[in-house]
């Protein structure tokens, strides 16, 4: 907890418990600490640890980033794809646009609107909006940001670990036929691939959120994420032997 950024940090402590009308007492109840810890954290004698940190969060509803004086907005809206691309109000409303003629119904619409994962917009726009923007040219008019769009959605928006996996299902197929779905390799992808996939996907969603905002990712986390390659690698390597 070295980076505690101490300038920070204990103003908005106490600027956090005053604005929810409690004292000492109480605001150390509420975090699990005594109030002896938290008048210490208050004058910046001391630092709190992570527990501290998470309990703030889940108490309180504010960000590690927030308190440490990192970011202005103590629980900032989680981002979507619009926010990594940068989109300008029109290019916004274009895209509902295309939506509304795409989709016959409202649902995934409201997904598009409401959706808090990056992926979930992805898909959408790669399966549904694609179809409709690539009949139509880019408007030479067009801002930037739309133009951005359209060179997205012709690069289809795919991560490179989900088209690997899909090429790796793809050649499984025929080896599923001449073996059977008992062979040793079927029962370990089955067993694995849905949590690979889910923990792999979110890295690269931390990955992007990292980019954005131009902060350095953690080095484990860049570990995690070579590891999910190399499994994937391997997998395919031991398909390649079997057949």
């Amino acid at each position: 907890m070295s980076d505690i950024n101490l300038s920070y940090f204990p103003a908005r402590l106490r600027e956090l418990r005053k604005s929810h009308k409690l004292t000492q007492a109480q605001m150390a109840a509420r975090l699990g600490i005594a109030p002896a810890s938290l008048s210490y954290y208050e004058s910046g004698e001391r630092l709190p640890d992570l527990r501290v940190m998470d309990t703030l969060y889940n108490e309180f509803d504010v960000s590690f980033e927030y308190m440490l004086g990192y970011t202005q907005s103590p629980l900032p809206p989680d981002p979507t794809v619009l926010d990594f691309l940068d989109l300008s109000p029109a290019a916004c409303d274009n895209i509902v646009e295309h939506f509304n003629k795409t989709h016959t119904d409202n649902a995934a619409l409201n997904i598009l609107l409401e959706s808090q994962s990056f992926f979930e917009y992805a898909r959408l726009l790669a399966d549904k909006a694609i179809r409709q923007l690539r009949k139509e040219a880019p408007d030479p008019n067009a801002d930037k940001n739309e133009k951005l769009l359209y060179t997205l959605i012709e690069e289809s928006i795919e991560t490179s670990y989900s088209q690997e996996l899909s090429r790796l299902e793809k050649s499984m197929e025929a080896e599923m036929i001449e073996k059977g779905a008992s062979h040793p390799a079927f029962q370990h992808i089955s067993e694995n691939v849905p949590n690979q996939l889910d923990d792999c996907l979110e890295l690269l969603y931390k990955y992007r959120i990292y980019t954005k905002e131009g902060r350095p990712f953690p080095p484990k986390d860049q570990m995690k994420l070579n590891k999910h390659f190399k499994w994937l690698r391997q997998m395919d390597e031991e398909f390649e032997g079997e057949a």
